[in-house]
């Protein structure tokens, strides 16, 4: 779900990745483009280090805001959150990276990422958490 306007651009999409593993042994997994994103719940021993996200977003009107990530699941409990950081839009089209250390995602279930600029909801989707057989951990 998108919201118009304000100074942040507008999400066009977003890609979902994870770096599962321990150093140096770690992996860039691929989990998907919204809508199509699913996330297995990571396997004893492989952890899943940071959520990767990738927003390509259209141009803003430029100036400063302030955005922040959260994470929740079906109840609204934070599973994972980047805290406020301060960005300068560009009037230009741009793909903003975002990385979420070392979230929750203990149960299958279809969680909430919300983008929040100015405090104020500018993003938001769902990813779906399933329980992944060792295939996905091969």
């Amino acid at each position: 779900m998108g919201y118009e306007g304000g100074r942040f651009p507008t999400v066009l999409h977003c890609t979902v990745l994870g770096e599962v593993g321990y150093w140096p042994l770690t992996a860039v997994e691929f989990y998907g483009a919204v809508p199509h994103v699913k996330i297995p719940i990571p396997a004893p021993g492989r952890p899943l280090r940071r959520l990767i996200l990738l927003l390509l977003c259209g141009a803003g009107s430029g100036g400063m805001v302030d955005y922040s990530v959260r994470l929740e699941d079906p109840e609204g409990q934070l599973l994972g959150e980047h805290t406020q950081f301060t960005y300068r839009v560009v009037p230009e089209e741009l793909v903003v990276t975002i990385i979420l250390r070392d979230p929750t995602l203990n149960s299958p279930a279809t969680i909430r990422l919300i983008l929040l600029v100015d405090g104020e909801p500018h993003y938001e989707t769902k990813l779906e958490v399933y329980d992944g057989g060792t295939e996905d951990f091969a």
